[in-house]
């Protein structure tokens, strides 16, 4: 897996809303995966996490996470391995609203329990299939 920066083609790709996969490690170390709205902005991922959700606890335990983001089909997909550097909480809604307008067009529809917004540094990347540029080897 080449390190990071994400070249510039694969920052175009990762700017649209795309369905994703997110995996965080549990308690025992062992991978758990879940479909998620990213984001990715000047060059770090961003997740919109619930406050009482089980991603928030994985990676104040251990910040490691996974991201898979997926193309026109399951042939064409860029990963994203990084860490966790900075978890901030989104009291007033505006982060998930954001998240939310970038794959709905519409503000997030439940402001009930106040989230938070995590942003990883990406350490290494994988891109598979014609993503709009040159494929890393693998």
């Amino acid at each position: 897996m080449p390190l990071s920066p994400v070249p510039a083609h694969l920052q175009l790709f990762l700017a649209a809303p795309r369905p994703a996969v997110v995996a965080t490690l549990r308690d025992d170390g062992s991978p758990v995966s879940a479909a998620s709205w990213y984001r990715f902005e000047n060059g770090s991922l961003l997740l919109s996490v619930s406050a009482t959700g089980q991603r928030l606890r994985h990676v104040r335990r251990d910040p490691r996470v996974a991201l898979t983001v997926l193309g026109e089909s399951w042939y064409t997909h860029l990963s994203l391995l990084g860490r966790v550097v900075e978890i901030t909480e989104d009291s007033d809604f505006s982060a998930v609203d954001a998240f939310a307008r970038h794959y709905t067009g519409e503000p997030y529809p439940d402001h009930d329990t106040p989230g938070f917004v995590l942003r990883a540094e990406v350490e290494r990347w994988h891109s598979f299939g014609d993503l709009g540029g040159p494929t890393a080897a693998p």
